[in-house]
Order: C-alpha cells, then sequence, then structure tokens
C-alpha cells in the first residue's frame, strides 16, 4: 500500500481515497431530475422492455446496434427512474446506465449493467428447450477503503481538462465482488470525476467480461455522471462463438426540480 504523496499534501494513497470518498458522499443530489439517456451505436445491442410488473429489463444483443436514446425522469428519494420506451409506454427503473447521479455509481459498482445475455440468431444459434435461463448479471460490492489496496498512479488529467490524482485499486480479496481498479479525482475539488471497473462473471450459462468508465461533472449546482463507456466479451456456454459488445453512453437535456414532474 502506498504512502506516497497525493494531491498537494503528504497524504497516504488509501487516507487520501477515504477522504475522497466522505467528499462524495456529502454531495447535494437533487429532488428530481428530467434527462434524456443517449447510447450511441456500436457492437452490441442494448434492448430495454417492460416484464409483467412493467419493471425495467435490460438484455444484451449480438450484432451492430444503432443509436438510441430515452426520456427519463428520476426521483432522488427512491433511486428510481420512469422511462419512456418507442412506442409511449413507460417503464419503472433502477438500472445503473439510467441513473446519473452518484447514487447510480455505487449501483454500477453493486449490479454493474445487470443485464440479461442474449445473443443474434446469425451468430449464436436458439438455445434449445433444455438450455438453462441465461442468468441476470449482478455483482455485489463495496467500494469504501478497508476492501482495497490503494496505490499512488501519479498526475493525470480528468475528462474535462482539469488536473488530477490517478489512483490504482486492488480489491484485497474476491476481486469479483470488488471490481473498481482505477479511479480520476479531481485535485481542485477533490471529487471522483473519473472512475474504471471489471465486472468477470462465470456462470453456467455465459462467461461474461465488461469494463465500465464513468465520467463525471458539474451541471449547474450538482454534480452528476456525464456519461461513460461499456466494452465487452460474451461468451454463452453450449453454444458456439462469442460475442462483443463496444459502445458509449451519454446524459444530456438535464431539467432539476423541487418537485415531481407531470
Amino acid at each position: 500500500m502506498s504512502s506516497a504523496p497525493c494531491a498537494s499534501g503528504e497524504i497516504g494513497a488509501t487516507a487520501f481515497y477515504r477522504t475522497v470518498l466522505a467528499r462524495m458522499r456529502e454531495l447535494e443530489e437533487p429532488a428530481f431530475l428530467t434527462y434524456r439517456t443517449v447510447v450511441s451505436g456500436g457492437n452490441g445491442s442494448l434492448v430495454l422492455s417492460a416484464d409483467q410488473n412493467g419493471n425495467a429489463e435490460l438484455a444484451l444483443l449480438a450484432g451492430p446496434a444503432p443509436p438510441q436514446s430515452w426520456k427519463v425522469r428520476y426521483r432522488t428519494s427512491q433511486g428510481r427512474a420512469s422511462i419512456a420506451l418507442a412506442d409511449g409506454m413507460r417503464v419503472s427503473s433502477s438500472l445503473a446506465i439510467f441513473d446519473p447521479t452518484w447514487q447510480g455509481a455505487y449501483t454500477w459498482l453493486h449490479r454493474g449493467l445487470d443485464a440479461s445475455i442474449a445473443a443474434a440468431a446469425a451468430q449464436t444459434p436458439a438455445p434449445e428447450p433444455s438450455a438453462p435461463a441465461l442468468p441476470v448479471l449482478a455483482v455485489v460490492t463495496a467500494i469504501n477503503e478497508t476492501v482495497y489496496d490503494v496505490t499512488d498512479g501519479g498526475a493525470a488529467t480528468c475528462p474535462n481538462g482539469d488536473a488530477a490524482r490517478r489512483l490504482f485499486l486492488r480489491a484485497k480479496s474476491d476481486a469479483l465482488s470488488h471490481p473498481l481498479t482505477q479511479a480520476l479525482v479531481d485535485e481542485g475539488s477533490l471529487r471522483f470525476c473519473a472512475m474504471h471497473f471489471h465486472q468477470h462473471l462465470v456462470s453456467p450459462a455465459v462467461t461474461f467480461d465488461l469494463d465500465v468508465d464513468l465520467r463525471f461533472a458539474s451541471v449547474g449546482a450538482y454534480y452528476l455522471a456525464q456519461g461513460g463507456t461499456i466494452d465487452g466479451a460474451v461468451r454463452p456456454y453450449r453454444r458456439p462463438g462469442w460475442f462483443r459488445i463496444s459502445t458509449a453512453f451519454a446524459y444530456d437535456e438535464f431539467t432539476v426540480s423541487p418537485t415531481a414532474p407531470p
């Protein structure tokens, strides 16, 4: 564990990380948000649908994907979003990719993309009736300093160009449950301006590897995620081949309100 200086003072990397976490927990969150979630085209499609209870379900499909966007309303007290689908139906969601708040960052680390896996017929044959159901992918984690060895990675730059300090993190045990591997800290605000984690899951149905980068910046008086990238590989068992997903997502058209939107 490094005791090298971080930021402008003689502070060990672990203590510096602890300070940044405390600063992030103090962030003021807007009561209600409306915004747009945009997913660029790429390899691998994100397919959003509703289950029988009106909750959002996300699936990953093999093959090229066109750009997509969804109008979202978000209530911070519940950590839930209401998403408008293309047909006008609204679905309720606690999925990380539709949550630009710091609470959403915890969801990324706690549950990852939280999507089921299905491969396009062109690349992977349809499963036989006896094949097991494809699992919901989930990672349970905490990000406090007690579960990671933290080392100072030196000077870096935030996505917006501000001076940053890079931190490397290695899980002390159970890396599958503690996927955070890097973080960039804005030296002026002592807030995370970027986070990187790696999700790996091996199950009887699929092997899944996913790298996710999140970036943060101010939106008016609030500090929110601006978007990120998703890059990974999926290998279903009992089916030939594998496929990649590589795409980016972003949030825009923010409106902050003290009361719930209609």
